[in-house]
């Protein structure tokens, strides 16, 4: 029998809503319990987890209580199907449901931002415990709620363009339009994040910046790795926002626009190439094949070497050499970007939902092809990741962005698969030496 929410909690929720600088709204939630002598909603499904001899998963991912908004257009209460539309959801934690303060039978407020100026919402919440919906009902779906300041039009007619130079990536605004405003933000969102439902929508925002745009403007805002905790391996989409201002009232902000094909990643190729290819000493022989067919093929790749080998100064020799296999090998991994980026993508969702669900795993299949015969996915892998070592033995452990991945077996057909593996991670990783070792 699945756990009934209704029987704790009240159908009803209050509500505050709070804009920023930007004019964007924040709505904090407030549930109540029915009987303030009775537990409070999470120590009830502890006790039912107990009594039903469940093994209840406490994190974010597992076990939570979802919140549903959506665009009150009509009277009545929101449905079933309603939350399939739904505009803006939320994962709340079941360790963070408890008392406001003592004494109360209020719960701390439920925060869900980034939303508009001046929408009218209807709110609904389900609960899920270890990854199983509780019940066919809803809780609060009648509950309307109004914020503040005007409603806004959303920015339209936009042209962005997005230029890639050795480290950083140049974004300009070339047109944009929204009624009689000239005000917007321009926002650059962690993709990956964003498509997490236990992120909220501000810790994917990493870039938030306002201009104003004029017919003989182009605002530009140029992004570096390092800068406003921007990294490399990274997909970024931009998404824009119209701002009213008004004289001493808040500023109003329209619902965030993303920005069809307007997406960029952090340059990483030449630095990948540089650091992880040559300097780490992952040179494989049909590169240094490609390297000779360079020199053979190429008559001023061959004359700078010999201009080099006959001045007698060999670290000018070393020079050439060096910049002719990472100009090889910049266009020997081009061909397999797209690879080596769903890569990091699933190792980065890994990773971020291994500090949610510490039991957190997911298949990878390394069997693909990356267009490149002497190159498939299961040779970017191992350029991507550092295999660990214990006592010089090959492990099944692989570090990337300082975790420890494990490459656990699958089995099909009574064969372990030797690209197919459930990866997971076991924790952060140090160097001593040579060797990978894992904490």
């Amino acid at each position: 029998m699945a756990f009934d929410i209704t029987t704790v909690l009240q159908n009803t929720v209050t509500f505050t809503s709070q804009p920023n600088n930007h004019g964007i709204y924040s709505l904090s939630l407030t549930l109540e319990n029915q009987d303030i002598a009775g537990d409070y909603l999470f120590d009830a499904i502890k006790a039912y987890a107990s009594e039903n001899n469940i093994s209840l998963k406490e994190d974010i991912r597992n076990s939570y209580l979802k919140v549903y908004l959506k665009h009150s257009y009509a009277s009545g209460e929101l449905t079933k199907d309603d939350l399939d539309t739904a505009d803006y959801t939320a994962q709340v934690a079941l360790k963070d449901l408890h008392q406001a303060q003592e004494g109360s039978e209020k719960y701390e407020p439920i925060t869900i931002s980034g939303l508009p100026a001046n929408a009218r919402f209807k709110c609904a919440f389900e609960l899920v415990l270890n990854g199983e919906l509780q019940g066919e009902f809803l809780l609060a779906p009648s509950s309307e709620m109004q914020l503040g300041g005007s409603n806004v039009a959303e920015p339209e007619n936009v042209v962005l363009s997005i230029t890639e130079t050795a480290k950083s990536v140049e974004v300009k605004v070339s047109n944009v339009s929204a009624e009689d405003n000239t005000h917007f933000l321009l926002e650059v969102v962690d993709d990956t994040k964003s498509a997490m439902p236990e992120v909220p929508y501000e810790q994917s925002v990493v870039f938030s910046g306002e201009f104003e745009f004029q017919a003989d403007s182009e605002p530009t805002f140029m992004f570096t790795v390092g800068e406003n905790n921007m990294r490399s391996y990274v997909n970024y989409s931009v998404h824009l926002r119209t701002i009213e201002k008004v004289d001493n009232a808040p500023n109003s902000a329209s619902a965030s626009v993303k920005v069809d094909a307007q997406s960029f990643e952090l340059p990483w190729l030449a630095g990948f190439v540089d650091t992880t290819v040559i300097k780490g000493k992952q040179i494989e022989d049909a590169l240094v094949s490609k390297i000779a067919t360079k020199l053979t093929a190429n008559k001023d790749a061959r004359k700078a070497l010999r201009t080099a080998l006959n001045s007698g100064a060999y670290s000018l020799v070393a020079s050439q050499m060096y910049d002719l296999t990472r100009d090889v090998a910049v266009e020997e991994f081009e061909s397999a970007k797209d690879t080596f980026n769903e890569v990091r993508t699933k190792l980065r969702r890994i990773a971020l939902y291994s500090d949610i669900d510490p039991d957190y795993s997911e298949v990878l299949d390394l069997s693909g092809s990356t267009g490149d015969a002497e190159f498939d996915t299961y040779d970017v892998f191992m350029f991507v990741t550092k295999q660990g070592f214990t006592n010089g033995i090959e492990t099944r452990y692989f570090t990337w962005l300082g975790k420890a991945f494990y490459l656990g077996p699958i089995v099909e057909g009574g064969v372990i698969s030797d690209k197919k593996f459930q990866v997971s991670v076991r924790g952060d990783v140090y160097r001593d030496r040579a060797e990978l070792i894992f904490s």
